[in-house]
């Protein structure tokens, strides 16, 4: 049977993939990255694995379905560590280590919470997140939806089960060449007039902010934005 550890670490996003919200990344650079673009919450635990008792109560927690499910439409970003981890970067001393840490903590696992847009900084050991019981999952999901009481996970990209991970190809923003220049300026017009929102589009989250969700992730090289007036174009 798979250790705690093992079986955590094996439902991670690899290092090589898109960071999606309510997954747990391996790439803690790119999950970091990640949530500061888009200013949303990252939790980040930094574990000794099997080699701690705290650690496999806080292992099982964020296996426990109670958990899970709250993950899954938490809108959050996810990153974890440990001390023999396969992906060198995430081991002892490393960025997601130190940042899990947050200078302080010295009982493992080190959990951070970290929402710089909504003030929320909370960095505890597992046990003051979990309680240390059987309901530990219970207890962690209530204290995190406590800090996060005035997070609206629906403003987040890729929130939704069937949104594509972030397109991470490379490309440049052009305007479209096809439109006239009084076209152009009127489109800019109605995004200005729009608060930087698409106007052909309803809600004003990170999702319809100019330039939108649905061009970062959907639209191939050469493909106009909804407005008509983006194009992808290659670096």
């Amino acid at each position: 049977m798979a250790s705690t550890t093992e079986e955590v670490m094996k439902s991670r996003i690899k290092s090589t993939a898109a960071v999606k919200v309510g997954k747990w990344c391996e790439d803690f650079e790119k999950a970091k990255k990640y949530a500061d673009k888009y200013k949303i919450p990252i939790l980040a635990v930094w574990s000794n694995g099997d080699l701690c008792g705290h650690c496999i109560n806080f292992n099982k927690c964020i296996l426990d379905k109670t958990f899970t499910k709250w993950q899954k439409d938490s809108g959050v970003v996810f990153w974890i560590g440990y001390g023999s981890d396969t992906y060198a970067p995430n081991r002892h001393g490393g960025e997601g280590y130190k940042f899990a840490k947050n200078g302080n903590l010295t009982n493992y696992p080190f959990v951070r919470l970290y929402w710089k847009a909504g003030k929320v900084d909370v960095a505890k050991s597992g046990d003051e997140w979990d309680g240390a019981s059987a309901s530990g999952a219970a207890t962690l999901v209530k204290n995190l939806k406590t800090y996060l009481k005035k997070y609206d996970p629906s403003s987040c990209p890729g929130c939704d089960d069937d949104a594509p991970a972030e397109d991470t190809t490379e490309y440049k923003v052009r305007f479209n060449e096809s439109l006239t220049v009084k076209k152009v300026n009127a489109i800019l017009d109605a995004i200005d007039k729009n608060g930087g929102y698409c106007p052909c589009q309803e809600g004003k989250t990170s999702a319809t902010k100019c330039q939108c969700k649905d061009f970062r992730t959907k639209k191939k090289i050469g493909e106009p934005c909804i407005c008509n007036l983006y194009v992808k174009q290659k670096k």
